[in-house]
């Protein structure tokens, strides 16, 4: 597996890093150079072509190879065992329906955020724990980020220029986790897309930042309600999905109460909401009159909007993703789609 593309550098660390920020090959932090010996070990992890051309990478449409991948994957402080998450990983960003494009170009902070399943999750240790969205854990921070290099070096999305997130968010450094599914009293989350126990997927969301939200609650039916009523004041009718991210706790207080995870999706789907005549009547007058586009308008999910009407977080109850990870303490992260850009998750295979 020869390495074809090549490029000449100072010995310094210093240099190195000076050239790729000045360069914009870098995220902002500190890169590992992708030598050629680099870059051959990482190879080595996969039996693939270097050439092999995974997908183009918008918005340049830059062609993502097995070997440019790999070379980012060193970049970012991967370990060669990653490579076959990152390569499912792009594969899933660049097809159509994620809307990479838009995501990469749009003024809304969004940024692809990555879900492993399987037992790939523990064989390389991915992080579905404690901190599981936060610092701490080599897997998870490194496989976000090589995702985000080559969307910047192969991708060309470079920060204010193709990139015109308006102010962005820290989740576009890295953001990755696995499931807890030992800990989760449901079916896998790709089991629910028909996958096998013993296959390995990453799934790919286009998620804007994450909101914390911490119900107290004695019963699972009372989580739910508190979990809806803060999902609908964070709540848009335009972002047409939600990803909930459930501590093992509470999933398990949830499923003590008889409810199934279709059970807590369609509550969700159904309580999640707000009525416009909550706000005062300047507001309200506001959100019925509000100038968008169609794709984005709430009218194609909920009908004439009127003073009484509820807004729902999300346009179908397919659209309400429930995942468990995380550690003890009760809380629950609440992550929505985008409001500008029709995005749809998607989820691959790891080979």
């Amino acid at each position: 597996m020869a390495i074809t593309d090549r490029v000449r550098t100072p010995d310094s660390l210093e240099e190195i890093n000076e050239i790729f920020y000045r360069e914009r090959m870098t995220d902002g932090l500190p890169i590992i150079p992708p030598t050629v010996e680099r870059v051959q070990r990482m190879l080595e992890a996969v039996d693939r072509d270097p050439q092999e051309v995974i997908g183009l990478v918008a918005p340049k449409q830059g062609v993502a190879t097995v070997e440019k991948i790999a070379a980012n994957a060193v970049m970012a402080g991967c370990l060669p065992e990653y490579l076959p998450v990152v390569i499912a990983a792009v594969q899933a960003i660049v097809e159509e329906g994620f809307n990479l494009y838009g995501i990469q170009t749009t003024t809304n902070p969004i940024t692809p955020l990555f879900l492993v399943n399987g037992p790939v999750a523990k064989k390389l240790h991915i992080n579905s724990g404690y901190n599981c969205l936060g610092e701490g854990n080599r897997a998870n921070a490194t496989i976000g980020r090589c995702l985000r290099l080559i969307m910047i070096n192969v991708g060309g999305g470079l920060a204010g220029d193709t990139d015109r997130a308006t102010q962005g968010q820290p989740g576009r450094y890295s953001f990755c986790l696995a499931e807890s599914e030992d800990e989760s009293p449901w079916p896998a989350f790709h089991h629910d897309l028909g996958f096998s126990a013993d296959s390995s997927t990453v799934t790919a969301f286009g998620a804007g930042g994450n909101s914390n939200i911490r119900p107290y609650a004695a019963t699972g039916r009372e989580f739910l309600a508190g979990l809806a009523r803060m999902m609908a004041i964070g709540g848009s009718p335009r972002h047409g999905w939600a990803l909930i991210i459930i501590c093992p706790e509470h999933a398990r207080l949830i499923a003590r109460d008889g409810y199934s995870k279709e059970d807590a999706r369609r509550y969700l789907f159904e309580n999640a909401r707000l009525r416009v005549s909550g706000f005062t009547p300047e507001v309200a007058e506001a959100i019925i009159n509000e100038p968008v586009m169609e794709f984005m308008d709430v009218r194609r999910v909920v009908g004439e909007l009127n003073a009484d009407t509820y807004i729902p977080c999300a346009n179908r109850v397919e659209d309400m993703h429930i995942v468990v990870a995380g550690g003890a303490g009760g809380h629950c992260a609440y992550i929505p789609g985008c409001s500008t850009q029709v995005t749809h998750a998607v989820t691959k295979l790891i080979r």
